[in-house]
């Protein structure tokens, strides 16, 4: 992968990051937010004076009074079964009083559970007069649903940040790396035996920079080992070509012919010299991940 799409992916994470921690927080307030108002209004509920009197009556109808609609209210009786008194005025066709097991009413008679049927509710009971047990629940449906919007708002807003991000970064990035694009360019030209080529020139003082001169000091250093490697191995040769040039002579003496044998054969061994010589440094390579250490010569001797 290269470093541009790093770098684009790696700024939509980062941008996605705030947006999940400030919908994680919105959406932990609404959950308290709706869990506190529901529950508020169940103790205000079971506060409400004429509570009792209305249950009591035959007309299950509003309750006036009540402080929401949204809750319902039943009736325990000795057999263990609810008898709904009051459905919520906001209750679906499939929403239902939740199924409550003895120790659940126990429970909720100390304070408010959160039940969970075909969804959760929110329930509270407590004790009439006549020792009957009343059991008000409030349905969570709504709010768990206002929370799931909030969930998907925040997926989609973090998706659509991080999107708009990568797309800017790779914009921005792409620009920044034109000279990388230019440099490699040239690095493969070089490659190819273009030695003439230079790195392309690049605003001073930045990374980019310092990366191109220090390129092209490598080039010049390259350049000039080139040259002196061609210098020395071309005056070799061209004495030995020279001298065989001598030696196809027909009226050659025998003094001349020696000392151009001779020298023939000096110039091949330094050649023979110079290209070990390049051979040792081009093996060197081979030994820089190698470790050394200190031996006693005397020992090893």
């Amino acid at each position: 992968m290269k470093l541009r799409t790093q770098i684009s992916l790696m700024a939509a994470f980062l941008s996605a990051i705030p947006v999940f921690i400030l919908g994680g927080v919105a959406i932990f307030n609404a959950q308290r937010t709706y869990n506190d108002a529901i529950d508020n209004s169940l103790i205000a509920t079971i506060s409400e004076p004429r509570l009792l009197k209305e249950l009591r009556s035959n007309d299950f109808g509003p309750i006036r009074g009540l402080a929401d609609s949204f809750i319902s209210i039943a009736r325990y009786e000795q057999d263990g079964t609810l008898t709904v008194l009051l459905s919520s005025g906001n209750i679906s066709d499939d929403d239902s009083f939740p199924e409550l097991t003895r120790q659940q009413i126990i429970d909720s008679s100390k304070g408010i559970i959160t039940v969970k049927d075909d969804h959760e509710f929110r329930v509270l009971s407590f004790e009439g007069r006549r020792n009957e047990v009343y059991v008000l629940a409030a349905s969570l449906r709504g709010a768990q649903e206002a929370i799931g919007d909030v969930v998907s708002r925040t997926l989609l807003a973090a998706f659509t940040i991080a999107l708009l991000s990568g797309i800017i970064a790779w914009f921005f990035v792409s620009r920044i790396f034109k000279p990388i694009n230019q440099i490699v360019s040239a690095a493969h030209s070089v490659a190819l035996g273009n030695f003439a080529q230079n790195m392309p020139k690049t605003k001073s003082g930045t990374e980019f920079g310092e990366l191109t001169n220090a390129i092209n000091k490598m080039l010049g250093s390259l350049k000039q080992f080139v040259s002196d490697a061609s210098h020395e191995l071309r005056t070799p040769l061209t004495v030995i070509r020279g001298y065989s040039e001598i030696l196809q002579k027909s009226n050659l003496d025998k003094e001349q012919h020696d000392r151009a044998v001779s020298r023939i054969e000096t110039e091949s061994l330094r050649m023979e010299k110079l290209v070990k010589d390049l051979l040792t440094l081009t093996k060197a390579d081979e030994y820089k991940n190698e470790q050394f250490k200190l031996i006693d010569l005397a020992k090893l001797i």
